[in-house]
């Protein structure tokens, strides 16, 4: 058993929450219905997804299985908030409430795809510059160097070390067990990838990850998932605790879901005090628990969500503080990424630069002693 899957089975879901998705369950064709009429209007890759989440809606049948996953969470909970018998404008709201968290998952799928066409909008220049560069010290490496060394050797110059290293270079890559271990790593590369891709596709049926992968995801949206996730069960009526003990295991990220049992004590959650009788429930003042609690996450900046955690307030104005450091955690995440890959353009730029003056100014050093002797 995994450390995730321990984490699981010994976190406790209230009785009440429990009873409220066993009773949402059997009116999953609702959201079915919802999810399938969104798909209809939509093409391509996002199509697939919901007709995959579609499917997954349609099939699950345990209430543990919804608490865990905060995209069926979400889904199901207007009809977990229901009342057990609605008239028939009752259900007509129940509906429209479904068809609107179905849009808000449609609105954040949407985000993120957008968010992944700009990173690769930002990262498609360098990775262009680098294969074109390869490709340049390759044809020089194989077609031009050995005409400059047979030339020094003909001549009997002197070759500086820099020309040496060049022309061992050259030698390297015109070995075909240097293509051979090229088209290896190549391989690999795209085997990993693959893999990768179809790990967040497992997540995405199956609410599964694989912790060989996991700790490659970001640790800021990893925090936003939590912060969203925590919202969805507190809006249940789950406790704060326990909530970020059921997010954490369910996170991504592997080290969260490792720290899972101990996140609410490091952000000061562990018996919380009750508020100052000078203080309202919703007093921005920190209480000692969110003095005393961790401001760093993983190295990440988490000051944010130990406050909204730490501050005594309703439930339902809780839950949409969550949602909004949420929201603000993931803009965060896209905008760091954007802005590092930026930065790929001018500093490949500027290595291509770099290695071309070498190679030129390596092959040309012999020649200044041949023209020197003409002279």
């Amino acid at each position: 058993m995994t450390t995730s899957e321990g984490s699981q089975s010994e976190t406790v879901i209230a009785d009440s929450v429990r009873q409220q998705i066993e009773a949402a369950l059997p009116l999953k064709d609702n959201v079915v219905l919802s999810l399938t009429q969104a798909a209809d209007s939509m093409v391509g890759l996002r199509r697939r997804e919901l007709i995959q989440l579609s499917d997954r809606v349609a099939f699950v049948d345990d209430a543990e299985v919804v608490v865990r996953d905060a995209r069926l969470l979400e889904l199901f909970l207007p009809l977990a908030m229901a009342q057990p018998e609605l008239s028939q404008s009752e259900e007509r709201t129940r509906q429209c409430e479904v068809e609107r968290r179905v849009f808000q998952v449609l609105q954040r799928q949407a985000t993120q795809s957008r968010a992944k066409t700009e990173r690769w909008g930002v990262l498609v220049y360098p990775l262009l510059v680098l294969v074109l560069s390869t490709l340049v010290l390759a044809f020089i490496s194989i077609a031009i160097t050995p005409v400059f060394e047979q030339m020094f050797l003909e001549f009997g110059l002197v070759i500086p070390a820099p020309t040496r290293l060049v022309i061992s270079i050259s030698h390297i890559m015109q070995s075909v067990w240097f293509w051979l271990l090229f088209a290896v790593l190549l391989l690999l590369l795209v085997v990993m990838l693959g893999m990768r891709a179809a790990n967040s596709l497992r997540w995405l049926i199956t609410g599964g990850v694989d912790s060989w992968f996991s700790a490659g995801y970001s640790t800021r949206h990893s925090l936003g998932d939590l912060a969203w996730h925590t919202a969805l069960l507190i809006e249940l009526g789950q406790g704060v605790e326990t909530s970020m003990e059921i997010a954490g295991a369910a996170s991504r990220k592997a080290a969260l879901r490792r720290e899972s049992p101990n996140l609410a004590r490091r952000l000061g959650l562990a018996n919380p005090a009750p508020n100052p009788p000078h203080s309202p429930p919703h007093s921005p003042l920190a209480t000692p628990q969110e003095q005393s609690a961790t401001s760093w996450c993983l190295g990440v900046p988490c000051h944010l969500l130990t406050h909204a955690l730490n501050i005594r307030q309703d439930d339902i104005l809780q839950s949409a503080m969550l949602r909004e450091i949420a929201s603000l955690y993931w803009d965060r995440e896209q905008t760091k990424a954007v802005w590092i890959l930026s930065w790929l353009q001018p500093v490949g730029t500027l290595m291509v630069s770099m290695v071309v003056g070498f190679i030129v100014l390596a092959l040309f050093m012999p020649l200044v002693e041949l023209i020197s002797g003409l002279t």
